[in-house]
């Protein structure tokens, strides 16, 4: 075997093993695991070959020596005699001229070789191959698929399980290959023995190849729609290199010309460059996030493409749309009216219409205290799943494990809010969101040294703590020490609090945190509120459990060894801290006049999109979170409208009956849907980005069922129906009326991000 076939051989080992690694981590579901590996191969297949035809051709490998045929070969009786020293050296026949025999010789070398004439059996050989093989191969790939199933559904490892199934194919193509020999040995016998054996034989061949062709396609067609239209072209552009380099070589065979089949590889390789580079791949995104082999290889790829240096490609799914002007790139802040489109996405923007602020609402009197004004606790979850708690009513986590048991039963008499969306996947946006009902891209951020690691909340956005506390509530923040809380960060969180205790210290071990402070928090927190002057307060807990590293409480049931087993038990512990803060309002006298909101500061993901923990997607996993209210005096009800973080501010505040600041809030004022009402608006904004510089940005709008998710990685939209599809596997066609509706609201929020 030849050194470039060796070096192609385990490059494209090594990228099936990378692309199948992204599809199981990319899409979890049945109908696109195998569609995805199919997108993700023939995006780097080209690469695959170019890099082993390199490989193959530079590297100082020892080719093995090509044996003697014909008359030159050595007889063995000649190899095995001994020479003696007379016969060493040949003899020169008196008379003949040394010019006569180099001219011999030179004469002998310039005679072309003579092709053997084709044996007459030679199709009837490559029939029993086919005839051999096709069905072999065709139960191979139907158990590879099986495999590949089943890795998906039960393995939490993608990369390890990519493996397995990559190993586990390459053994099943070892014992084909044999098995085929025998077959295709075997089929001339049964052939000699009568002509009616050999249709039958061909036929069985064909039908299970067939059956097996027709399955795949049946279980997989849902998926086969939706693959990029660009995938036909690289296998095209290959096939076309191929006819075309075999017409102009047609005089001369490839066993006669080594270098043709190279020739052609390298054809069908820069061709399949070239259609990558400028087609637009999906996949690419997946790649440049999730990929190992094929990330580096694309990665390259953009950084050499990069013209203007400005950190983004025009090609392979850069998203850069002007390859020379490095002020226009995906990350630029859009200029309306100047002509340009300078963030590679909508066009020219406009000025964004900016929404309406929301309705204040008269308190109907059953939600009115009887004495004064309501007080409020206000409990924040860290990556709480909304699935992670038993009153969701799911399939997920809290259906399988007992989680929160308290919460259940103070769900039974509190609103619950089904499909609440945290506004983005990160703590340091995700709680200023909550307090100042902006969206993260509308707040002032302001430039901090770096070693901040984050920038810092200007002192012109609205600040629920702080109007709460002009209006004259005591207001207090049991906190811990993290980074964005203290002045490690100086985020600016602290602002309107008369009380901020950051006191209850976190363990860090290998840059996880570990432990469970809760149970201090709580402690402090009920010693704040005995501490408090007489007037209504407004206090604010943030729990740590269950943020990874999930460990299991000492009191806390066994789960299970899994990371879901011990995440559950985190969980179950959160569960039991908020029932103490519960009981401490109750013992107090409290319960009867505070408002309760429990929220999840985001979600959690464990692989269902490719992702680990949070902060790197707008998928369901990491913003489909909790929400609970409990007002005194609403009755209990499970309200279906989609709502997020940008809400809870207006609600407090009207709650309060504080209209000072109101209508610089963002968010919809939540009151209607406690009297069974609609809102008046039904789509909001979520959104990520790096919190020190505001790269890697993404956007997403949601108007339930529909949510139409941007990545700046690629200029991506995938749009999803909710309704359909809760899990996000498989994008909906991008077209119709609402689609278009959705494109341009989400497409003039983009452009109106700083």
């Amino acid at each position: 075997m030849r050194r470039s076939s060796i070096a192609i051989i385990a490059c494209a080992v090594a990228l099936w093993v990378d692309s199948l690694g992204l599809a199981l981590r990319a899409e979890a579901g049945a109908l696109r695991v195998v569609t995805t590996m199919l997108e993700a191969l023939l995006y780097g297949a080209w690469f695959a070959v170019l890099l082993g035809l390199l490989l193959g051709r530079w590297l100082p490998w020892r080719a093995p020596a090509t044996p003697l045929s014909g008359a030159d070969s050595i007889p063995s009786e000649a190899l095995s005699t001994p020479l003696s020293e007379a016969d060493e050296m040949p003899r020169e026949e008196p008379g003949a001229s040394s010019r006569e025999q180099v001219s011999d010789s030179d004469d002998t070398r310039r005679e072309p070789p003579r092709r053997a004439a084709p044996a007459p059996e030679a199709p009837l050989a490559r029939a029993d191959t086919a005839l051999a093989y096709l069905p072999l191969l065709s139960l191979w790939a139907l158990g590879l698929y099986f495999a590949i199933l089943i890795a998906g559904e039960r393995f939490h490892n993608r990369e390890l399980s990519a493996l397995l199934v990559v190993c586990l194919a390459l053994g099943g193509l070892f014992a084909v290959w044999p098995l085929g020999n025998k077959l295709a040995r075997a089929l001339p016998a049964w052939r000699a023995r009568g002509q009616r054996r050999t249709p039958l034989v061909a036929a069985g061949a064909a039908l299970i190849t067939l059956s097996v062709i027709a399955a795949l396609t049946a279980h997989n067609l849902s998926g086969l729609r939706q693959l990029n239209p660009w995938l036909a072209l690289s296998p095209a552009a290959g096939a076309a290199c191929y006819l075309a380099l075999r017409l102009t070589r047609r005089r001369r065979s490839p066993q006669d010309d080594p270098r043709w089949l190279r020739l052609t590889l390298l054809a069908a390789a820069l061709s399949g460059a070239v259609v990558t580079a400028v087609g637009p791949w999906s996949i690419a995104g997946t790649i440049a996030r999730q990929g190992a082999v094929s990330r580096l290889m694309l990665l390259g790829l953009r950084a050499v493409t990069d013209v203007d240096r400005d950190g983004y490609s025009s090609l392979w799914g850069g998203g850069d749309c002007r390859a020379f002007d490095s002020a226009v790139h995906p990350a630029a802040k859009e200029i309306p009216g100047d002509g340009i489109d300078n963030n590679c996405i909508g066009g020219d923007g406009g000025l964004e219409a900016a929404p309406a602020p929301p309705t204040w609402r008269p308190l109907p009197a059953a939600l009115r205290v009887a004495e004064g004004r309501p007080s409020f606790l206000v409990v924040t979850v860290e990556t709480l799943r909304a699935d992670a708690v038993g009153f969701a009513r799911s399939k997920g986590i809290g259906a399988q494990h007992p989680t929160t048991p308290k919460l259940d039963a103070y769900a039974e008499r509190s609103v619950v809010f089904e499909r609440f969306f945290a506004t983005t996947p990160w703590t340091r946006l995700s709680l200023p969101t909550l307090f100042s009902s902006l969206p993260p891209s509308r707040m002032d951020w302001r430039a901090q040294p770096r070693a901040k690691r984050m920038r810092a909340l200007g002192p012109n956005i609205p600040w629920a703590p702080e109007l709460l506390q002009k209006s004259g509530y005591h207001t207090i923040a049991v906190l811990n020490s993290f980074r964005a809380f203290t002045s490690a960060e100086t985020a600016g969180f602290e602002r309107g609090f008369s009380v901020y205790d950051t006191s209850v210290r976190l363990a860090y071990t290998g840059g996880t945190m570990r432990g469970h402070p809760g149970a201090q928090q709580v402690r402090r927190a009920l010693t704040h509120l005995d501490a408090r002057e007489d007037k209504p307060f407004f206090l604010w807990v943030h729990l740590m459990e269950p943020h990874y590293l999930y460990q299991r409480s000492p009191r806390a049931p066994h789960f299970g060894d899994d990371e879901q087993g011990l995440y559950a038990s985190e969980v179950w512990e959160a569960d039991q801290l908020i029932a103490e803060l519960l009981q401490g309002l109750e013992q107090r006298g409290l319960s009867e006049r505070t408002v309760v909101t429990v929220v999840g500061d985001h979600g959690e993901e464990f692989q269902e999109h490719g992702e680990r923990w949070h902060g790197s997607s707008l998928k369901q996993p990491q913003v489909h979170t909790v929400g609970l209210m409990h007002v005194p005096g609403a009755a209990p009800r499970r309200v279906q409208q989609a709502v997020s973080h940008e809400d809870l501010a207006p609600t407090w505040l009207n709650l309060a009956g504080i209209q000072g600041g109101f209508d610089a809030l963002r968010g919809r004022n939540l009151l209607p849907l406690f009297m069974g009402e609609p809102l008046e608006r039904d789509h909001f904004f979520l959104e990520r980005f790096e919190v020190h510089d505001g790269s890697r940005y993404q956007a997403a709008i949601v108007e339930w069922p529909l949510k139409l998710i941007y990545t700046e990685d690629g200029r991506q939209l995938e749009l999803y129906d909710l309704e359909s599809d809760p899990d996000e596997h498989l994008p909906a066609p991008r077209r119709g009326r609402a689609y278009e509706a959705l494109e341009r609201l989400l497409l003039g929020h983009i452009d109106g991000s700083p």
